[in-house]
């Protein structure tokens, strides 16, 4: 369906891989979804055609029910082709403006056909039968749909809402062109039905932007969100007992992020809570949406921030858990040495003079271990028991809450200091 061009989609230094795949995704549904409905599309006119002949040769109409399920399902993938041709749009595809217009103009030949179905399939009665077009009714009509108040709540139904109001607004502009003195009963009706247009075609204007800006926003939210709640989980279950697997590295990694990309990310929060405090203060009709956005955003942000510092004095603990180990060991080969030199084999066969001066040597060294001994002794009260979390406590159990923290079956609160 669309035009095909070489290079349609530039992995260039400004375009990383994950966007130039998503975007080759996009425009391969795209041309599925177009070709589909091309399908229908033509599949319904010949149909039509039919049963055209039929109804001038006075035979059964048996293709009606046929058609109609061809212009539906064909009315569902137009929705999706303009939902993604929004998308094509903001990922700066080069060919947006000629998707568009392939797109514009399938939704202009289905227009046609549902029209054409419904002379055939549906005529007027003829005390019905006017000259005229009821424009009053059919804008009431319009600007009833246009002023729905569904905006979300999930990304789920707002693309649906989207992709509906598409269709929607595409046939109000087409409207305009129907729009003329003869389709009026006279000049003052003809000039009312255009003030009424122009009301509708705006009203269905603001929608659109509204639901869009709804889309960018809620897109945003739900980024950073995602990225917050990943990282959440990588915390939550790393192994923070004595058997952590390279303590170092995690620690490289945290001071990594902490350096580099914990600002940024702060700075991303709180521009989500500006814009949806500038968005509400706007009376954007979609205000409780947004502001249920803006506080999961401020809400996930506390939460990353507090785990953040959990796993800042985590890691603090396991360094100075290591760093005893490693002092106690070198304790116990100091005193295995030792006790080694003054064993009663070793000193078989030496003199007073030789044993003393020995003993005189290793004076200093034992010094030193009785000293390591009572700074071990001391420090052992402050050392975290990392082991007991991986052994179930045989009693309830004191433990200290580094942060505040909620799950469903418990809330814990941070000592205050």
């Amino acid at each position: 369906m669309f035009k095909k061009k070489e290079n349609t989609v530039k992995d260039d230094s400004k375009t990383s891989k994950s966007q130039v795949s998503n975007l080759a995704l996009l425009i391969a549904r795209m041309q599925n979804n177009a070709d589909t409905v091309e399908k229908d599309v033509l599949r319904a006119e010949e149909l039509l055609l039919i049963d055209a002949d039929n109804e001038k040769n006075n035979k059964k109409l048996q293709h009606q029910k046929e058609t109609a399920d061809l212009l539906g399902q064909a009315e569902g993938l137009l929705k999706d082709l303009f939902l993604d041709m929004d998308k094509a749009k903001k990922m700066k595809h080069p060919q947006a403006g000629e998707i568009e217009n392939d797109v514009s103009r399938l939704h202009e030949r289905w227009l046609k056909d549902c029209s054409l179905y419904r002379e055939l399939y549906e005529p007027l009665n003829e005390v019905e039968l006017q000259p005229r077009i009821n424009w009053a009714l059919v804008l009431n009509q319009k600007q009833k749909d246009a002023s729905k108040e569904e905006y979300g709540p999930t990304m789920a139904d707002l693309k649906k809402q989207i992709a509906a109001h598409n269709i929607l607004h595409k046939e109000i502009e087409s409207y305009n062109n129907q729009l003329c003195p003869g389709s009026t009963s006279s000049q003052e009706e003809y000039a009312a039905i255009k003030k009424q247009y122009a009301n509708l075609l705006d009203n269905s204007k603001w929608r659109r932007h509204y639901l869009n800006s709804l889309y960018d926003y809620m897109q945003d939210c739900e980024k950073e969100v995602a990225y917050m709640r990943e990282e959440q989980n990588k915390i939550l279950k790393q192994d923070w007992s004595d058997q952590m697997v390279d303590h170092a590295d995690v620690r490289r990694q945290y001071e990594n992020f902490k350096n580099n990309s914990l600002l940024s990310h702060e700075s991303e929060v709180n521009k989500l809570q500006d814009d949806g405090d500038r968005l509400i203060e706007l009376k954007h009709p979609a205000a409780s949406t947004i502001q249920a956005q803006r506080d999961t955003v401020r809400n996930e942000w506390q939460k990353f921030l507090n785990l953040c510092i959990c796993q800042e004095t985590h890691l603090d603990n396991i360094e100075e858990y290591k760093r005893y180990q490693l002092d106690a060991d070198t304790l116990s080969e100091s005193l295995s040495k030792l006790g080694s030199t003054v064993d009663t084999k070793a000193l078989n066969g030496k003199t007073n003079t030789e044993i003393q001066m020995q003993l005189e040597a290793e004076e200093r060294p034992l010094q030193r271990n009785e000293q390591l001994l009572a700074d071990l002794r001391k420090r052992s009260t402050a050392i975290t028991p990392l082991k007991l979390r991986h052994t179930p406590p045989s009693k309830t159990t004191m433990v200290e809450s580094l942060c505040d923290w909620k799950t469903p079956k418990v809330r814990i609160s941070r000592k205050k200091i």
